[in-house]
């Protein structure tokens, strides 16, 4: 279940108390956002590196897992445009993996943060991974996976896509038996499985893999196919997640000759939390079935979201559809899915109101320029937090998580124009003799009828004197 503590009514009467006067707060002036209140959150500063990765060789390394490999505890991994392969961070290092912002980074592979320690904050951000079909290892077909991670994982435009399912599936042994010998099911784009910390998710996307054509587990009985599902988008197995402002699709069942496959769910939550917000998801579609002999049946679609029994989801203004039913020859239809799934027993809290969206340019060079932008409903009061630290407190009160940590300094940014949109822009402040700084940003906007937190976004300052 989601609590409410009392650090939230602060936050609210500080923002909507009935005392506001008529007049509008007074923005703050660009200038006053040029982040010097991230320099009195300084305190013992960590003192750590930034390695630059270039597949072209004009970084320290060419690849990202050496680069990881090399870290030590408080790196960053600033990778410079170009195509990869696998990423995989954790254990007793806090690291920050970022594209320089130039452009493209893709990996052709996975980004995986594994038996991650409880104290320790990976952040991703900027990232393309997409899972590759048929290499070697139990997980090689996800674009993301967080897997025993006891600390805090943060993932910011990102775009993950799952591989679809392995064609070469199955085949007849030398007994003639029918046997799998592949993934014929659609790879999930995310994974997050037995981790007792939190992972959230924001301005990120997610493509689950769809299963592959005639791939799936043979009936020997009459050597027909039965089809294998899509992968979902986000498939939660003991984990607690946020996502803001994400979109996805899940995998498409796979087309067979007697039964199609069911359609991957995008957020689907077997067991523990999630909440979404300002999030727009689709399930994958089911697979269609064409045998001309008898009786014949399409695959279900996929929800947009599923929550099995016991798990806990808070949703906030969110497009949530289900995948389209199967196509069959014999005109049995595979059902459509639902916008919310589940055969009861979870717990479902759906928020009336708006979701609000805070944007920033990361990363931001010290010498340049850092942008913000929030979106809202004209009129809304706007507060943001920054901090050094992130946390994680639930709250109905403000449809969401609250993620940054104390101390915190609040800056009132006003009023939102009829536009709905308000961009500020400010200088960076020198961080030296830091080479690299995490801030971490939310904001609280809305009225008092209606009052929403933002997701959590990760402004990593660099300065170009230290690279």
């Amino acid at each position: 279940m989601f609590h409410v503590s009392g650090l939230q009514g602060l936050y609210f009467r500080a923002l909507f108390r009935t005392s506001v006067p008529a007049a509008p707060l007074r923005r703050v002036p660009a200038a006053a956002l040029a982040l010097g209140a991230c320099l009195a959150l300084l305190a013992a500063p960590v003192r750590a590196a930034v390695i630059v990765v270039a597949a072209d060789g004009s970084g320290d390394y060419t690849t990202l897992i050496a680069a990881a490999m090399a870290a030590v505890d408080g790196d960053t991994l600033l990778v410079r445009p170009g195509t990869y392969g696998n990423l995989t961070v954790g254990v007793s290092k806090s690291i920050t993996v970022t594209s320089d912002g130039t452009g493209p980074v893709v990996l052709n592979g996975y980004v995986a943060v594994l038996n991650q320690l409880a104290g320790k904050t990976v952040v991703i951000s900027g990232l393309t991974a997409k899972g590759v079909v048929g290499s070697g290892g139990p997980v090689q077909g996800h674009g993301f996976l967080a897997v025993n991670c006891a600390g805090s994982v943060r993932v910011q435009n990102c775009d993950f896509t799952g591989a679809a399912g392995d064609p070469d599936g199955w085949k007849v042994n030398s007994s003639f038996q029918m046997q799998i010998t592949g993934h014929a099911a659609g790879w999930h784009a995310a994974l997050v499985q037995n981790c007792s910390g939190t992972v959230s998710f924001n301005d990120c996307s997610f493509t689950g893999g769809t299963a592959a054509y005639m791939a799936s587990y043979p009936d020997p009985d009459c050597g027909c196919t039965f089809g294998e599902p899509g992968g979902d988008a986000l498939h939660v197995l003991a984990g607690t997640v946020a996502l803001t402002d994400c979109e996805g699709e899940a995998g498409y069942g796979a087309t067979a000759d007697r039964e199609g496959g069911l359609g991957g769910s995008a957020v689907n939550v077997v067991s523990g939390q999630a909440v979404l917000s300002g999030c727009d998801f689709e399930g994958g579609n089911g697979g269609g079935a064409f045998d001309f002999l008898g009786e014949v049946f399409g695959g279900d679609g996929g929800s947009g979201v599923l929550a099995a029994a016991g798990a806990d989801v808070m949703l906030l203004d969110n497009e949530l559809l289900g995948g389209a039913g199967g196509a069959s020859l014999s005109g049995d239809v595979g059902a459509p899915g639902e916008a919310i799934g589940g055969a009861g027993g979870q717990d479902v809290v759906i928020f009336s109101g708006a979701s609000r969206h805070l944007g920033i340019t990361a990363p931001a060079y010290v010498g340049g320029n850092v942008s913000l932008t929030l979106d809202g409903t004209p009129g809304d009061l706007f507060l943001l937090q920054v901090s050094a630290g992130n946390a994680w407190l639930p709250t109905s009160k403000f449809h969401g998580v609250v993620s940054v940590a104390l101390p915190a300094l609040g800056l009132a940014l006003g009023t939102l124009p009829a536009s709905g949109q308000l961009v500020l822009t400010a200088p960076v402040p020198a961080i030296a003799p830091l080479a690299a700084l995490n801030v971490y940003l939310q904001a609280f906007g809305g009225s008092a009828a209606d009052a929403s937190v933002t997701g959590e976004s990760v402004l990593l300052l660099l300065d170009p004197a230290g690279l």
